[in-house]
């Protein structure tokens, strides 16, 4: 089957945990898809790393917050193509043939969020729309955090960087003429949580394994995880 190529897009992932678990994400999503460049970022290279995926090295990310700096003010740097594909071990393209070309429409595009009060932004409105474990971002998305001097801060006290720039600070994103993708397109592109919008469609991608995503793939899977328990018998004290 000849693969899509998406000839804009760089697909990437960033971690220094789970490393092989990490890579083999990375290389399910090029089943059925192809990219202007693919890369790992992480702090070491891993072992099982394929030579067609590029090992781009980055200081340790050790903690939640260093993960979510990395990802507003470092990631621009890694990223050479008008958009990146970001992944995480735990979400990845499950669908290939549901990616649209309306997807680049948009500056910004992941899972569609529940109403919630954490999803709130300083003007009152509800955001829906902004998932990072699986998401599309435009090169001028990642240049933003650090071009308009985005502090590193929520009125929520919350840590995770999709948060802070889909909905804290997502006015200053759009009054820079960014777009993020609506619900009834976010709907088609990734699931993370169960919402009534998503009932029946099948998405491009998904993040967390989560009620209507618990049977996509793992990574390692169940077989794996097993053989990996015996891998390294504990040493005797």
């Amino acid at each position: 089957m000849k693969k899509r190529l998406l000839d804009s897009v760089t697909l990437l992932t960033v971690t220094s945990i789970k490393l092989e678990d990490s890579v083999d994400a990375l290389k399910y999503n090029l089943r059925g898809m192809a990219f202007e460049s693919v890369k790992f970022i992480s702090h070491a290279k891993p072992p099982n790393l394929p030579k067609h995926i590029a090992f781009c090295e980055c200081e340790p990310i050790d903690s939640l917050e260093s993960y979510s700096r990395f990802m507003m003010y470092r990631l621009k740097d890694f990223v050479d193509t008008p958009y990146c594909l970001s992944i995480q071990r735990d979400g990845v393209i499950v669908h290939p043939k549901k990616w649209q070309d309306s997807f680049l429409n948009y500056d910004y595009i992941g899972a569609p969020w529940p109403l919630s009060e954490a999803f709130i932004d300083p003007f009152g409105n509800a955001q829906r729309v902004g998932n990072g474990g699986f998401s599309l971002r435009s090169k001028r998305f990642l240049n933003v955090p650090t071009d308009a001097q985005i502090p590193f801060y929520s009125s929520k006290n919350e840590l995770h960087e999709d948060v802070m720039q889909c909905v804290e600070y997502r006015h200053i994103f759009e009054r820079l003429g960014l777009a993020f993708a609506p619900m009834e397109v976010a709907r088609h592109f990734s699931h993370e949580m169960k919402i009534p919008e998503i009932k029946g469609l099948k998405p491009f991608g998904f993040h967390k394994y989560r009620k209507q995503n618990r049977y996509y793939p793992r990574f390692p899977g169940k077989i794996q995880k097993f053989f990996k328990r015996y891998e390294y018998p504990p040493q005797k004290t």
